[in-house]
């Protein structure tokens, strides 16, 4: 019963699933660098109304490594789950939601750093669509053994988008909750999971599992403004209590409730706390004073950043309406990063950043000084109901942290990047404290990936900046021109978006054509035509791409095709060369920069060439007249 006839067996609950959505699972299995033969696919349909059913048999005929099934609806993806784990056939189980995707190469790797680490569940790197900064403090690097590690619990974030050993999970009986609506359903699996496994690994080396958010994709039913949300909160904490109280599991027991206290009892109360109705503000207080004292989540409080401890210290002593004021005063200012400098050196693109805090209101962090502490500064009649020494922010602005990353706009992987931050304090006026922060970050193309390349892809470098309890994860700002880099054979490209943000294209010589501005014309001494191009560029050689010729004869609309060129890198200098057409060209140079022309009309006469703004209706050859008349 227990034999293993694939390595990993792949468990998707459906329910109405958008085809779109099936379709984007499907091609990303389909890709998977793992034989079709070393994995299956389950599908159990929760009795879904449409056509769901109909549109996985279809499926099912094309591939032989897929089952279907389907089950009268029971409102949930957990008896869908249980029933596709004793339907496995793998040694490993996965569980993924039906208009997800793996990346292609997460199957053969989770699997074999799995095995290779004998691990009771593997918790792969994973990205989110909305959410750039997810789970980016988690995945920084391959922990064979992430049991007993400081900081997240090893199977954090808590979703089941894991490799599970499938004898493992049998042998100890662990299942999904059933019913029809089971909040958190797949926190209950994990805690036994943490009960029983002796190892947990974690690969941040090779990303595993995108879990792609749509429009309309997910559930809405998640309101802590209902007693439902705050008894299922309840019977998380008692199940992480009953089965994590083993001497040995207590620290993972506390990993677990530390994050349900930050995140699901005081997480409510935020800028939007006091815009709830009164009822609604009511019954989050209450239920959060009540779990709070229940679970003797105080034990927590000394962990707490200074506005978290605020609110924790206003709930324990009953104090509603010191929350709201806090939810109204103490906003959580959000980092942005500009860059001050961008420049290549040798291949590799060295950023210095400076950070500052504001909100899209215009609010800034509120600090001043008392002796040689920084001290939160709110209303003097807020701060007459509060603890002094609450107020302290020595501890919060030492710890302030800043991750400098790049994150790729078609797979949305994001990367970490090396960087040094350092911060300051300034004292703008009497008493009042100005926080400042700065970065000097290095990408290498060549090893931004975890050691390996970064793809051919336009990725956009980004910073997080956290600060108490406040975490922002942002493009950096920047206003130079785009600037290439050619070293060891490879051409790179860095630009300013037209959002006025940094990005990064590695063997990006056919993007640089569209990003970079010619500034003036002529011929280079071979007779072509040359164009030097603005910035300041690294390293030394060419390579040959294509640029865009208007070939249409019609004054006011233009064909481009492709027409040979070279890219040329020179002493801090780059130019573009290409053999001449005619006594006109108009050509597509720099149009994806910024407010740029969308071509460039040039005069090309014997001894000079003549660069111009291009426009419509065009200048043309009297060929391009004459052509026109016979047409017409």
């Amino acid at each position: 019963m227990l034999s293993s006839v694939y390595k990993v067996s792949i468990i998707i609950p459906t329910y109405k699933t958008d085809p779109q959505g099936l379709s984007r699972l499907l091609q990303s299995l389909d890709a998977q660098t793992l034989s079709a033969d070393e994995f299956e696919i389950i599908f159990v349909d929760d009795g879904s109304p449409d056509n769901t059913f109909e549109r996985l048999q279809s499926e099912k005929a094309k591939r032989s490594n897929v089952s279907v099934t389907r089950i009268e609806n029971s409102g949930w993806p957990s008896k869908p789950r249980n029933i596709g784990i004793k339907m496995a056939k793998g040694e490993y189980v996965l569980f993924m939601d039906h208009d997800d995707e793996l990346y292609p190469d997460a199957l053969r790797a989770g699997y074999e750093f799995a095995v290779r680490n004998n691990a009771d569940a593997l918790s792969g790197k994973e990205s989110r669509t909305d959410d750039p900064a997810w789970a980016i403090g988690v995945y920084r690097e391959d922990e064979p053994q992430a049991i007993g590690r400081e900081g997240a619990h090893p199977l954090m974030p808590m979703n089941p988008h894991k490799l599970y050993r499938r004898k493992f999970v049998l042998k100890h009986k662990i299942t999904f909750p059933e019913g029809r609506m089971v909040f958190w359903e797949d926190i209950f699996f994990n805690i036994q999971v943490a009960r029983y496994a002796k190892v947990i690994s974690r690969m941040a080396s090779v990303p595993f599992y995108h879990w792609v958010t749509t429009e309309g994709s997910g559930t809405s039913l998640f309101d802590n403004q209902t007693e439902y949300y705050w008894e299922m909160l309840r019977k998380v904490c008692d199940f992480a209590n009953e089965n994590l109280s083993d001497p040995a599991l207590i620290q993972q027991r506390e990993q677990i409730l530390r994050h349900q206290y930050r995140v699901r009892v005081l997480g409510p109360f935020n800028a939007n706390f006091h815009q709830k109705s009164i009822e609604s503000r009511k019954l989050i207080f209450s239920h959060a004073q009540c779990i709070r004292r229940d679970f003797e989540f105080e034990r927590f409080d000394e962990t707490l950043s200074v506005s978290q401890a605020l609110r924790a210290w206003a709930v324990g002593e009953g104090r509603r309406d010191l929350v709201e004021r806090l939810s109204q005063e103490d906003v959580a200012i959000a980092g942005w990063q500009t860059a001050d400098t961008l420049a290549w050196s040798n291949g590799v693109l060295e950023i210095s950043s400076s950070a500052q805090w504001s909100s899209a209101h215009g609010r800034t962090l509120s600090l001043r000084s008392e002796g040689n502490r920084v001290i939160k500064d709110l209303s003097p009649e807020l701060e007459q109901e509060l603890p002094a020494e609450q107020l302290d922010m020595t501890r919060d602005l030492a710890e302030v942290d800043c991750i400098f990353a790049v994150r790729s706009r078609d797979g949305l992987v994001t990367w970490e990047a090396p960087a040094e931050w350092t911060t300051s304090f300034d004292e703008n006026q009497p008493s009042s404290v100005m926080l400042a922060g700065y970065t000097k970050a290095r990408i290498d193309p060549a090893t931004a990936a975890f050691g390996k390349p970064l793809e051919t892809d336009h990725w956009d470098l980004q910073a997080k900046i956290s600060i108490g309890n406040g975490s922002a994860h942002r493009n950096v700002r920047s206003a130079f021109p785009g600037s290439v880099s050619y070293v060891n054979g490879q051409l790179h490209l860095v630009y300013t978006t037209d959002g006025g943000t940094v990005a990064l294209v590695p063997r990006g010589q056919q993007e640089a054509i569209r990003q970079l501005t010619p500034i003036r014309a002529g011929y280079d001494s071979d007779g072509l035509v040359q164009l030097d191009l603005d910035g300041t560029h690294d390293g030394d050689g060419e390579v040959t791409c294509t640029l865009g010729l208007d070939t249409s004869t019609s004054a006011k609309k233009n064909t481009f095709t492709g027409h040979p060129a070279i890219l040329r890198i020179s002493d801090g200098k780059a130019s573009l060369h290409f053999r001449k057409t005619g006594p006109v060209m108009r050509v597509r140079i720099g149009d994806h920069a910024g407010r740029r022309p969308p071509f460039w009309t040039l005069f090309v006469a014997e001894d000079r060439v003549g660069l111009n703004v291009g426009q419509l209706p065009k200048i043309r050859t009297t060929a391009e007249y004459e052509h026109e008349e016979q047409a017409g």
